[in-house]
């Protein structure tokens, strides 16, 4: 009898281990290969692209175009002085397009 509670316990273990080691990777993959590494910039009359960098990679979390496309798509920008919405769009998964709509 305890040999059979031994091994269904280890057995949980295993399963939890190997659970937490999956999810592990893929927050690993979604972060890695999710990283911008290039961004196009249009659309911006009263910002530099390097100030429209600075303004929207404000945050670490922020350099992954998922997490870009899921905030500023369409969506109105309040954080940022002037400029009404951004629309992103993801051209591959290391590179972005960034359309700034001016507040007229």
């Amino acid at each position: 009898m305890n040999s059979f509670l031994a091994k269904r316990r280890m057995i949980r273990i295993i399963s939890a281990l190997v659970i937490a080691l999956l999810l592990a990777f893929a927050v690993g993959f979604f972060f890695y290969y999710f990283t911008v590494s290039s961004i196009e910039i249009s659309g911006n009359t009263r910002y530099t692209d390097e100030q429209i960098k600075n303004l929207v990679f404000d945050r670490p979390i922020k350099k992954n175009s998922l997490y870009l496309y899921v905030v500023y798509n369409g969506k109105p920008v309040t954080d940022i002085p002037f400029i009404e919405k951004m629309d992103v769009s993801i051209e591959s998964h290391d590179h972005v397009k960034i359309v700034a709509v001016h507040i007229h």
